[in-house]
């Protein structure tokens, strides 16, 4: 397999877009080579944001992405390929009834699920499931408050609030991140974005949302959070309200042979499973981990497919909600500052 992509339009190779860390298996992948008589070539992505671009730029074979983004890669894809559909007879019920629901294209298949996972002081707010998003901000004076940096799945967080719309929390998330650049240096509190969880592992940490994935991580030292303070216990949870899941999705948008049995190998409960236990997303078929879980992070785990039906499926907003301009221009400067330390360039409040 190689990590390149040289091999567009060619009969005797496959070429796959696909998020990192996915198919880097390379004993797996050359499995799948052999399997189906072709050499693959994996182009990845690292974020959101250069995602539709790639697309645009160059035809591949396979696609993997998130379903929340169809439409906004749609008008760049190939026309539609084969009936994939068969190989869904195996998904848990409830993702099955949402695989149905989504009128998905047949040539397209569930690859994992992720739910936003909470982790939080437990000294600081006892109970999860009384988190808001108005209460948030009162955390956010407390410690670190670390949201996801994504646009949509953000803005799909936000417009939950009780207190306004979503663009009158972005401005309200705005106002506070903009005072909290002028705070003292090293002040324990505040809000930050990142979608990795090496960020989140920090001593101010009080309240932590991040994709299931990376929390269910079984290598993570969670002592980098709590050594030497006795106040601090860390607990780990999906919220009844709040805990979105979002699908990544498989699709093959050729009829060459080899292709076609790549994606139909990738979408099978044995490599899916394999992709389960080495990235710690829920696969369709609901299969248990082979890894060894914590105690806490396990039961997240279980608690996905016992509430998948309860639980907030969030494709189809993803796909149809409409994000305020402004919403763009808000996120923008929060990068600007705290990536960039460019915290004088804010957008002027005027402008909301």
């Amino acid at each position: 397999m190689k990590h390149s992509s040289s091999f567009f339009g060619n009969n005797k190779s496959v070429s796959i877009i696909s998020w990192w860390g996915y198919l880097d298996n390379e004993q797996q992948m050359a499995k799948l080579e052999a399997q189906c008589k072709t050499e693959i070539t994996v182009k990845e992505y690292t974020s959101l944001v250069e995602f539709p671009t790639l697309v645009a730029d160059k035809t591949y074979d396979i696609y993997i992405y998130p379903l929340g983004y169809h439409k906004t890669v749609e008008p760049n894809l190939p026309p539609e390929g084969p009936d994939l559909t068969a190989l869904t007879a195996g998904y848990h019920p409830t993702i099955l009834k949402q695989y149905q629901a989504h009128n998905m294209p047949k040539d397209s298949l569930f690859f994992q699920h992720a739910s936003l996972a909470y982790v939080y002081d437990k000294h600081v707010l006892p109970d999860l499931s009384k988190l808001t998003i108005d209460s948030l901000f009162a955390l956010a004076d407390q410690g670190h408050v670390y949201l996801m940096d994504e646009i949509k799945q953000l803005n799909t967080l936000l417009k939950q609030s009780q207190t306004g719309s979503a663009l009158d929390t972005w401005i309200k998330l705005h106002r506070k991140v903009q005072q909290q650049s002028q705070w003292p240096q090293g002040t324990g509190a505040g809000f930050y974005f990142s979608n990795f969880i090496s960020k989140i592992l920090n001593p101010n940490l009080v309240l932590g949302v991040i994709d299931s994935g990376e929390l269910i991580n079984p290598h993570l030292d969670w002592r980098s959070v709590t050594q030497g303070n006795p106040n601090k216990t860390l607990a780990f949870g999906l919220h009844p309200q709040l805990s979105q899941v979002n699908s990544d999705i498989i699709a093959v948008k050729t009829h060459k042979k080899a292709a076609v049995c790549v994606a139909k190998a990738m979408g099978s409960r044995e490599f899916l499973r394999q992709i389960s236990n080495e990235n710690f997303y829920f696969s369709p078929f609901k299969d248990d981990l082979s890894v060894e879980l914590s105690t806490a992070t396990a039961q997240i785990h279980q608690d996905f497919y016992n509430y998948a039906s309860t639980l907030s499926w969030t494709d189809d907003q993803l796909n149809d909600d409409l994000i305020n301009p402004e919403a763009y221009n808000i996120l923008e400067s929060i990068r600007q500052c705290q990536d960039d330390g460019l915290c004088e360039h804010w957008v002027s409040a005027q402008t909301f």
